[in-house]
């Protein structure tokens, strides 16, 4: 989040659900009109970091045929 915004969204938590829900809608439209589907559903998953400037991640993918071992994929 640019740091403008934060002091915003620092002292108003509840914005964060209004920012959330707008992303959200964003990308359902962009993908309805994309794939030409109005029907089309969305699936996501989205986090909000509050502390910090950036937020360390480990991605985990699992590969077909691996026996249903996850490995580390890069970040």
């Amino acid at each position: 989040m640019p740091k403008p915004l934060r002091g915003i969204f620092r002292k108003r938590r509840k914005l964060l659900d209004h920012l959330f829900s707008a992303a959200i809608e964003s990308l359902r439209d962009w993908m309805r009109a994309r794939l030409e589907s109005p029907d089309g559903q969305l699936a996501s998953i989205a986090a909000v970091q509050t502390f910090g400037d950036y937020l360390n991640r480990t991605l985990f993918k699992q590969e077909p045929g691996n026996g249903g071992k996850d490995r580390e994929a890069a970040t």
